[in-house]
């Protein structure tokens, strides 16, 4: 079984321009412009949770955390706290968006 995809994969021409690799025990063939496509498409996607994630934190960190400790906790909401709860809210909404962007760039 696996004899057979060596002998197949050996038997190719040109190997220092084909790239080979193993998808659900089936040798998938890709040339240099394919396994550069999908590099890309994978560092892209990444980074695009990075961006999303960093959003995520600072929507909660910033925006929902002081919040809640006006709420409960011993001190009170005010007038600054709302606006960097807002301006976090905004800017997590912007990384958001970032990342969507970034996954535009998918080919």
């Amino acid at each position: 079984m696996w004899g057979d995809r060596v002998a197949r994969k050996s038997a190719l021409a040109d190997e220092d321009k084909i790239r080979h690799y193993i998808v659900k025990k089936e040798v998938v063939v890709l040339d240099d412009g394919e396994l550069r496509k999908l590099v890309n498409n994978e560092r892209l996607k990444l980074l695009a949770t990075f961006v999303n994630s960093a959003g995520v934190a600072m929507f909660a960190v910033g925006g929902i955390a002081p919040v809640i400790s006006g709420l409960y906790g011993p001190t009170r909401i005010t007038a600054p706290l709302l606006v960097v709860s807002l301006v976090c809210f905004a800017g997590a909404c912007c990384l958001h968006v970032a990342g969507s962007t970034i996954l535009r760039g998918l080919r």
